[in-house]
């Protein structure tokens, strides 16, 4: 078994740091580190708005009580922290770009966040369609400041039409049946997935408020779901300096070398970012995203064994090369051949079921 991935993050991270939203699991953390908590208090307290964690561990004592979507880190001063945790917190928020954005405002410029968040596809979120880049968009020009009854009733039909995870009473508060204004004042106290993704919808996510500058993150480093960590992924971002299209593009660059640079250098996961991607930017940033992410990805392509089909990657990418003719040729012409790679790779991935 893998070494657990957050002890790995962990070692590197020294400082200032602000954990938001520990749980009874604070990530770990470099021996000399300066950590700090914060966390959301709830009306009524924990056991009675989660009966079913009566009796569990408690985290930390948490020396800030913040509601980000309301407050933000509005207590913490500008460029203060070296490390922002925050573990199963952004998929919670009913507005995570603004979230974003207040984490950048701390950190000192060479700072970074970690991000956890549970992968949809393997956990109860599997039902649920993914959150796109323009619904968060949406509500952060709206100012969202708290969970939306749209919200909660389409969480809790995912949830309570699927096999039991509450016991019985708990459950029933999930009947969108029953679901009234006081059942909805209870969810936004215990919190929902507001929000889902896959680690390849939520990197494009951020290649999106890359693109139109929304933030200037920088790739740093990630870990994708397996044991010991099964359903979530991390992601570690750094501070940048940069934002626009040029800062997404390297992100995109980053992103995509990470993943052909894992063991399993998995290639089914660039062709799911590259749909991610195509979701989520605009037509012009599409076409620069699809020239990186081919770049990256097309020596590992033509590596592959096995492949087949009539003609090699190479040829194909030379016959599109001569007759695209038109604006933005190198960037299309390197898009076809991802594709082309990326149909010779579903024929392989059947030939060898």
């Amino acid at each position: 078994m893998r070494e657990d991935p957050r002890n790995i993050i962990g070692r590197s991270l020294s400082g200032d740091i602000l954990e938001i939203g520990p749980g009874h699991e604070p990530f770990p953390v470099a021996s000399d580190a300066r950590v700090r908590y914060a966390d959301r208090s709830v009306e009524g307290g924990r056991d009675a708005n989660w009966p079913e964690l009566v009796g569990s561990p408690r985290g930390p004592e948490a020396e800030f009580n913040l509601d980000v979507d309301v407050e933000g880190l509005s207590p913490i001063s500008d460029c203060s922290l070296d490390a922002i945790i925050a573990c199963h917190v952004i998929e919670h928020l009913a507005n995570p770009v603004r979230a974003l954005r207040e984490f950048e405002r701390v950190l000192r410029p060479t700072g970074r966040l970690v991000l956890v968040v549970p992968d949809r596809n393997l956990t109860f979120d599997c039902v649920r369609q993914p959150t796109p880049a323009d619904h968060v968009l949406a509500k952060f020009h709206r100012g969202v400041m708290r969970v939306e009854n749209d919200d909660i009733s389409e969480f809790c039909s995912a949830i309570y039409y699927q096999h039991p995870i509450h016991p019985s009473v708990v459950r029933e508060w999930y009947n969108p049946q029953r679901l009234d204004a006081n059942l909805a004042e209870l969810h936004r106290r215990r919190t929902i997935h507001v929000h889902c993704w896959s680690p390849e919808e939520f990197a494009a996510m951020i290649a999106r408020l890359l693109a139109d500058g929304f933030v200037s993150w920088k790739f740093s480093d990630f870990y994708l779901p397996g044991p010991p960590r099964p359903i979530e992924f991390g992601l570690v971002l750094k501070r940048g300096l940069a934002t626009g299209r040029a800062a997404s593009i390297q992100f995109i660059r980053d992103w995509t070398g990470a993943i052909l640079g894992t063991p399993d250098r998995d290639l089914k996961r660039v062709a799911m970012f590259a749909c991610a991607l195509s979701r989520d930017l605009a037509p012009l940033d599409r076409v620069e995203a699809a020239a990186a992410l081919a770049d990256v990805a097309m020596p590992t392509f033509s590596k592959m064994d096995g492949l087949r089909g009539g003609h090699s990657i190479e040829e194909i990418g030379a016959r599109a090369r001569e007759a695209l003719l038109t604006f933005g040729k190198p960037a299309l012409s390197k898009l076809d051949v991802l594709k082309s790679g990326l149909r010779q790779l579903s024929r392989v991935i059947r030939h060898r079921k």
